[in-house]
């Protein structure tokens, strides 16, 4: 009995699991670029929806779509590690992220200090699924990022040193100023310091 349970609990060969590791890897990114040339072609060529009643495929996908986020200004961000990194570990990663950015027309670009303590550099979209209304001049969107880091070499899966990325947002503001909530898929809580750009620049609206 004893033989036959040890069977069952073969390791792994280390050839076969970094095959599978790297297949996996290689399949997150193909699927995020597919979503990133989705939204580009959408971010393009369209913003405005109305929602759709029932959740047929094109209604459903007009609601993951959202539509582009305000413009806005990011001046600076901190982080949260929850793996061994983080302050519940050996404390070794760096959460003072000294984040410069700006997103205008819904599209993201700008330059932090990753955890490595390696200058890194972000362009991507950001989308807005859903806005609720806390009060006067007061408003809580749920939304995401997609777009590419570039800067952390091996740490992250790469295509060229570029590393496909989408997460999600919850976004506090009052009138002008914010904070931007993330949580970034290898387990990096991030709030970004926020200014509020809208209706500046032409073809921009402000909502307040």
């Amino acid at each position: 009995m004893r033989a036959s349970q040890a069977n069952l609990f073969l390791p792994v060969p280390p050839d076969l699991a970094r095959s599978v590791r790297l297949g996996v890897r290689r399949g997150s990114l193909v699927i995020i670029t597919f979503l990133i040339i989705q939204l580009v072609g959408s971010h393009a060529f369209g913003e405005e929806y109305e929602p759709q009643d029932g959740m047929s495929l094109p209604s459903t996908w007009e609601w993951v779509k959202g539509c582009r986020d305000g413009d806005a200004l990011f001046l600076d961000m901190r982080s949260l590690h929850l793996d061994h990194t983080g302050p519940f570990g050996d404390k070794s990663a760096n959460e003072n992220n000294q984040l410069l950015g700006i997103q205008v027309y819904g599209v993201d670009a700008g330059t932090f200090v990753n955890s490595h303590r390696e200058r890194s550099y972000f362009l991507g979209l950001s989308r807005t699924v859903y806005t609720k209304g806390l009060g006067r001049d007061t408003n809580m969107d749920f939304g995401y990022k997609v777009g590419a880091l570039y800067g952390y070499g091996k740490d992250l899966p790469n295509i060229g040193g570029f590393c496909p990325l989408i997460f999600p947002t919850v976004t506090f503001t009052y009138k002008r100023v914010g904070i931007e909530f993330g949580a970034t898929p290898v387990g990096v809580l991030t709030a970004s310091f926020r200014i509020d750009i809208d209706g500046v620049l032409p073809g921009s609206k402000n909502r307040n």
